[in-house]
């Protein structure tokens, strides 16, 4: 048993920063004027409340210390205003953790504090966006501070003309920030309602606000309408309901006068609802009524008991029978309450979902309040809500309130046999909007009401619909589109399981059909699916489903997914899939109802009108049809002798009349293709005997497709040839003539088809050819193959794909034939065949064309690699003596160099190719340097690393480099990592490469020198590899990485050779990119005496230059080289040295040509250098255009 990972998660026993906190608190006043320090001190506090997000009940035992000590820096009378700003952002940050109603308990409220924040609150700026937490701190504050049991007259400030009582002072704040944008106008409706809700102060000015109120909805500013809305709202929470009942229907008046419900902005919906059902618990009175349905026990433990099932059975009884005993009382409801309620039923109907829940719970509220038969209207007034013709808005609302009123028991038991067949429609609700559908939303609210009636109602009131609600949740679970409605039917299922005890399987179900388990839809529908269904419960409930509501899906994935689960259903009923005469009993969901059984009702489908019904019927005549054949297999029948003559007749005729109805035109032709292409692959897989002439016509099909442009189309064509060729053409000797004679060439013509398309579905159909129709043409057909993947030279990289699926069809190709070393090669694959094979992959490999996609051939290397190693595994399991040493070696080469290129993909299968040769058993025989590669790849180190990360890949396959055999495609693909463009690709393979020189003596960087060298010689004049070469040498140079050849002289030396390479590349080059790049070698040549006059003499003739840019550059680069050189006898010692650095600073190279050659002649002159002389012929026109062509040259090349 693998051993088991524990893992941690960010859980705490104690606030752990309670003194960094303090000390951060302390360190305000020193750190005020370093803004920086502030923003630090500001990060760290934030990210120390963080941590405790999940568990913010740690810090309540040093709160109160925080907070005072936090009030002590604001209630400073000489405190800088920063500093008040930095530790009200703190407060706010525990606000924020804890929650305002908590933190509030612990700010100060004596009277002298309300003195202290009016006048802070009217120093701030409410334009200042970075001190909003200072307001909102403010306002907070003040809600505490006007709670004080004080006459606030006696706090008025001395009577002059001028002077505002405290009591306009608050109201004139709130009102002011009440039309704020940011937090401050939730803390200021706070303010504003606890302030109206004093007795006193209602008195005066509770009428007031409201005639500001009107003024309010007369203007055009949503802010400030929200701002008096959240006041309202929390006034009538907060106040006493004789207090404000008297002003209810005034404000009832108000708010329903300005048609807030159709008004485009969602928070004021959304307030609407909020305000008007606290208008409508004010008007009724808040009691519990007699009729509300009281479950006796909640207590999992008891309800997983059958004794205290009964028992609890019993008591709900009695209790009922004591409540019908008791008088209902009876008062009288409000004109109001009807407006109220019907305003909320509407707002069940709302476009927004925050506006729907919130008109939800309103009516769950005012239902609580009502008489037993005005709560049954409204119930009825709720189930229209579930008409065909609503919307699912309309839907999505009345589940949220459903649920509402079953979670407060005002859902009797005699309602749910109305109730739970709206739900079970809820649960599957999915209406079709052109190319998609909605209703997710709806299923999700379905999935919470049927988890609130678990939790309502004891098992007996629910045990008449247990097995549809359980079939209708399974549902859900099993085959639902989105992820989130399948993981709610299962906590769903989950709670109904524990409260109720009476779901059908219960506990196996949820044991395999948890929160993680629904989350992968291709697992659902193929695995959980098959456990589900073996419960007989649901079995025939799913099947159902799966025709009914899945095969005619709008998306395609689903369809073809329903049609894979009927699959893998079909061995637990196999009758009922295909048997006419079956009598159909639903055990679950009556609303099923089929005419016939699963295979004739999916045949008579194939040919419907609805696109979709017509695919997902295809799809499932295949996949049926192939499960019953499993069934039939067991029972060593025929498919035939299964089906019955009438049955096999119909599935037969499936392509023909498809093919008829011309389904393959229009938009959904190529959906149609592939299901078409399926069934073609079923049938054969099923052993079903067909006739000749419905062979040709599958063939016809397959031939129609393995060119198509749609890439998945091509690949199930492929597939389905190989199949058809396996179970038709291969057992009769026949068709394996016919293949030959008639297929095999046309598929080697279209070989050279000008459509890449044509070659790619081609050359896998080729791939796809068992041995038993190879046998006789083998020779012909890979040559075919062979020369196809070798015409690499003048063929476009569109190619690329074509070359990519040749090479897999070669590989699929020697992985069937027979291995034979001298046998004839068209039949077996021998010597000269395996040559053939492994030449045209070693050029395959070499690969690197390039379009507008980059490099496009890099599909065609990773090809190679594999057909490479599998190859390579062949060999060595049948004959190991015809896998030649050079075979191996090259191939181990070839796949190290592209474990240390750039592509990170690329880089991952050559690691992962080597380490499976290198692991193979038996021993892949003739691997140079095999301990080594044995100790760099399969160390326990190394066991699971990333190889497609360049930090954790480079280290380990840059020591390759010291393996003789491989030194040189190693260094070739690390050259082309180090030169790169991706600054984390650069940066991991230049620190691999720089770490594995650094120790290195000079007899060994020897052997290093001599490779970069033959990099030049075989890769002359091929900027690909020159480029990063030239950047390459450029990190080396500049790391002095060579210095140990700073003492060789002579022409032989490497400094002197690298020179002459460069220069090479260099002379009568029009690519801007390599030439300023060779300006970095030639500066880092300066250094090594043997070749600094000669690096001088290239540095002024680039200085002379026709592009202005590579002039400008030059002399950069010189002038930095020459400054870091020193003391060295690269510069003459007179006032020659500052005039050179004189003439390379202050010279405008960029400029006019002859002005910077002149410059560039002077400083011949200063170093001692032969002059430079123009070509003679040229004219001064000649000259100007030379230069005009050089630039418009350079603009082109750099992308300009």
């Amino acid at each position: 048993m693998a051993e088991r990972i524990v893992t941690h998660g960010n859980v705490y026993d104690h606030f752990e920063e309670y003194d960094e906190v303090h000390s951060l608190i302390d360190a305000l006043p020193s750190i005020l004027k370093d803004f920086r320090a502030l923003e630090l001190a500001l990060e760290r506090m934030t990210n120390i409340v963080d941590k405790y997000q999940e568990q913010p009940h740690l810090l309540d035992p040093h709160l109160e210390r925080i907070i005072n000590k936090l009030f002590g820096i604001v209630k400073r009378r000489d405190a800088p205003s920063s500093l008040m700003h930095q530790a009200f952002k703190y407060l706010y940050l525990f606000s924020k953790l804890r929650g305002p109603k908590i933190i509030v308990r612990w700010f100060t409220h004596e009277v002298s504090d309300l003195d202290l924040v009016l006048a802070l609150l009217q120093k701030q700026d409410r334009d200042d966006y970075l001190t909003w937490e200072t307001r909102y701190m403010l306002l907070l504050w003040l809600s505490i501070i006007v709670l004080i049991p004080f006459d606030l007259s006696r706090m008025d400030p001395t009577p002059t003309r001028h002077a505002r009582s405290t009591v306009d002072r608050i109201m004139a704040i709130g009102q002011v920030y009440l039309s704020s944008s940011d937090k401050s106008q939730d803390a200021a409706a706070h303010v504003c309602a606890k302030f109206l809700s004093r007795p006193d102060v209602q008195k005066l000015k509770l009428k007031e606000f409201l005639d500001w109120g009107q003024l309010v909805f007369r203007e055009d500013n949503n802010y400030q309408k929200c701002g008096f809305l959240k006041t309202l709202a929390t006034l009538f929470k907060i106040a006493k309901r004789e207090d404000v009942l008297s002003i209810a229907p005034l404000v009832l008046e108000l708010v329903t006068g300005y048609s807030l419900p159709d008004h485009n902005n969602t928070l004021l919906r959304k307030l609407h609802m909020k305000l008007i059902q606290r208008l409508g618990t004010t008007f009724l009175p808040s009691k519990v009524l007699s009729w509300r349905y009281q479950r006796g026990s909640r207590s999992l433990e008891e309800t997983l008991s059958t004794v205290s099932m009964e028992a609890v059975a019993k008591d709900d009884g009695t209790k009922e029978e004591e409540e019908e005993e008791e008088e209902e009382d009876e008062f009288d409801i409000p004109e109001e309450v009807e407006n109220i309620l019907g305003e909320l039923l509407t707002g069940l109907k709302d476009k927004d979902t925050v506006v729907r829940w919130s008109a939800a719970k309103g009516i769950g509220r005012l239902t609580g309040r009502l008489p037993k038969e005005l709560a049954n209207e409204v119930l009825d007034s709720l189930l229209e809500c579930f008409s065909t013709i609503e919307t699912d808005s309309t839907w999505h609302g009345g589940c949220l309130a459903l649920a509402e009123l079953g979670r407060r028991g005002l859902l009797l038991p005699e309602r749910l046999d109305v109730v739970v067949p709206v739900i079970l429609r809820a649960l599957l609700y999915d209406e079709r909007r052109g190319s998609c559908s909605v209703g997710s939303h709806v299923r999700d609210a379905a999935c919470y009401v049927s988890w609130s009636l678990a939790r309502a109602y004891n098992p007996e009131q629910l045990k008449p619909y247990v097995s549809d609600i359980a079939s209708g949740l399974v549902l859900v679970m099993i085959f639902d589109r989105e992820v989130n409605c399948r993981r709610a039917a299962s906590a769903a299922f989950q709670e109904n399981v524990g409260r109720q005890g009476i779901f059908p399987h219960g506990i196996d179900i949820l044991t395999m059909a948890d929160y993680f388990a629904v989350g992968s839809i291709s697992h659902v529908y193929l695995d959980l699916s098959l456990k589900i269904g073996s419960f007989t419960e649901y079995t025939q409930c799913l099947i159902n489903h799966l025709l009914e509501v899945k095969l005619p899906h709008w998306d395609h994935t689903i369809r073809e997914l329903a049609a894979a689960s009927l699959s893998v259903l079909t061995p637990l009923n196999p009758s009922y899939m295909m048997d006419e005469s079956i009598t159909l009993v639903s055990l679950s969901l009556s609303f099923y109802s089929l005419s016939l059984s699963v295979l004739p009702q999916v045949l008579s489908n194939v040919t419907s009108s609805d696109t979709s019904l017509r695919h997902g019927s295809l799809h499932a005549v295949a996949e049926v049809l192939y499960g019953l054949y499993k069934v039939a297999a067991e029972s060593n029948q025929s498919i035939e002798e299964f089906l019955g003559a009438e049955l096999t007749e119909s599935v037969r005729g499936v392509a023909s009349r498809a093919i008829s109805r011309k389904v393959f035109k229009g938009s959904t032709g190529d959906i149609m293709r592939v299901a078409v292409l399926k069934y073609i692959e079923r049938c054969c897989l099923s052993n079903l005997k067909i006739s000749d002439a419905i062979l040709e016509v599958w063939q016809s099909i397959i031939n129609d497709n393995l060119p198509h442009t749609v890439e998945s189309i091509r690949e199930e064509a492929v597939k389905t040839f190989g199949v058809i060729c396996e179970c038709k053409y291969s057992k009769d000797q026949t068709r394996i003539r016919v293949v030959q004679s008639h297929l095999m060439p046309q598929y080697i013509f279209e070989l050279d088809n000008k459509l890449h398309f044509a070659r790619m579905g081609f050359s896998l159909a080729l791939g796809a050819m068992p041995k038993e129709i190879l046998e006789g043409k083998l020779l012909t057909v890979l040559k075919s193959l062979t020369r196809s993947a070798s015409d690499i030279d003048g063929v476009p990289a569109i190619y690329c794909e074509s070359r990519r699926d040749v090479i897999r069809a070669i590989s699929n190709i020697c992985n069937k034939v027979d291995i034979s070393a001298d046998g004839p090669p068209t039949h077996f694959l021998n010597r000269s065949l395996i040559e053939l094979v492994f030449s045209t992959l070693f050029k395959t490999i070499g690969d690197y064309s390039t379009d507008r996609r980059g490099d496009i051939a890099a599909i065609v290397r990773e090809a190679t690699m594999s057909a490479l190693e599998s190859l390579c595994i062949r060999l060595t399991d049948t004959n190991p003596s015809l896998l030649k040493p050079h075979y191996v070696s090259e191939t181990i080469g070839h796949l190290l160099q592209q474990g240390n290129e750039k592509i990170d993909r690329t880089r991952s299968i050559a690691c992962n190719k080597l380490i499976s040769l290198l692991q193979h058993h038996p021993p892949v025989p003739n691997i140079p340097h095999n301990d080594e590669l044995h100790l760099l790849f399969l160390s326990e180190v190394i066991k699971d690393i990333n190889w497609s990360v360049a930090q954790s890949s480079f280290p380990f396959t840059v020591q390759a480099l010291g393996l003789n055999t491989y030194s040189y495609r190693v260094l070739l693909g690390l050259v082309i990592s180090v030169g790169g463009l991706t600054e984390s690709l650069v940066k991991s393979s230049s620190a691999s490469l720089l770490h594995y020189l650094s120790d290195k003596s000079k007899d060994e960087l020897e052997p290093f020198a001599v490779l970069i060298l033959k990099i030049f010689d075989e890769h002359s004049r091929n900027p690909r590899v020159i480029l990063p070469l030239l950047k390459t040498l450029d990190l080396l140079l500049t790391n002095a990485s060579f210095h140990l050849f700073m003492s060789d002289t002579g022409e032989d030396s490497f400094p002197a050779l690298l020179l002459d390479r460069v220069k090479l590349e260099v002379k009568g080059s029009r690519d801007p990119i390599i030439i300023l790049n060779s300006i970095c070698v030639f500066t880092g040549l300066l250094q090594f005496e043997v070749a600094n006059k000669s690096s001088f003499s290239q540095l002024m003739l680039l200085l002379g230059h026709s592009f202005p840019k590579v002039r400008r550059i030059t002399a950069e680069r010189l002038y930095k080289a020459l400054l870091m050189c020193g003391d060295s006898d690269l510069l003459p010692e007179d006032e020659r040295g500052n005039e050179i650095f004189e003439i390379l600073n202050e010279t405008q190279w960029d400029g006019p040509l002859p002005d910077a050659r002149e410059k560039r002649n002077r400083l011949c002159v200063l170093l001692d250098l032969p002059a430079l002389k123009t070509k003679e012929g040229g004219s001064k026109t000649k000259t100007t255009n030379s230069e005009s062509l050089g630039y418009k040259d350079l603009v082109d090349r750099m992308g300009y």
